[in-house]
């Protein structure tokens, strides 16, 4: 059985891992980032409360970060959600939903809306995202990219 949880110092190590793996999938021709910054970073997001974790007994199986913003426009709390991922031999079984599902439960009633960027090959993300009830209606997200930090593999 999976268990949704928030997650804690005691699992950086397996949600760094998963990050690593992410970072493989959807940007196969960057280099990986560097582990000690990563893992500074993770460890911040984790005393902030901000990853949620798919546990299946003591294994991380599946990650999503999300974080809290004040939407200026409209003096509202908004969550932005990214770094989602769940291992291959755990897709396809509603894990990601249950992340989300979790996630909309933590802030029901609190924020105006939920915002995340996606891949746009990824197409299978898509269709989970939209049948969750995102939209890319009226909104675009764009990315300006640091290539002097993002480097190419040569």
């Amino acid at each position: 059985m999976i268990n949704i949880i928030t997650a804690k110092i005691e699992h950086i190590e397996q949600v760094c891992a998963l990050q690593i793996k992410l970072c493989e999938e959807d940007c196969p021709d960057y280099e990986l980032p560097d582990l000690k910054i990563l893992e500074t970073g993770i460890i911040q997001s984790t005393l902030d409360g901000n990853y949620l974790i798919a546990m299946d007994q003591d294994k991380v199986v599946g990650v999503l970060r999300h974080q809290r913003l004040f939407s200026d426009w409209n003096a509202e709390i908004r969550v932005f959600i990214d770094g989602i991922f769940v291992l291959k031999e755990y897709r396809n079984r509603g894990i990601c939903t249950e992340l989300f599902q979790v996630l909309f439960s933590l802030f029901d009633g609190q924020v105006c809306d939920y915002q995340l960027g996606v891949h746009s090959g990824n197409t299978n993300a898509m269709k989970l995202y939209k049948k969750l009830g995102f939209t890319s209606e009226n909104y675009e997200l764009l990315t300006k990219w640091n290539n002097a930090i993002l480097k190419n593999k040569d």
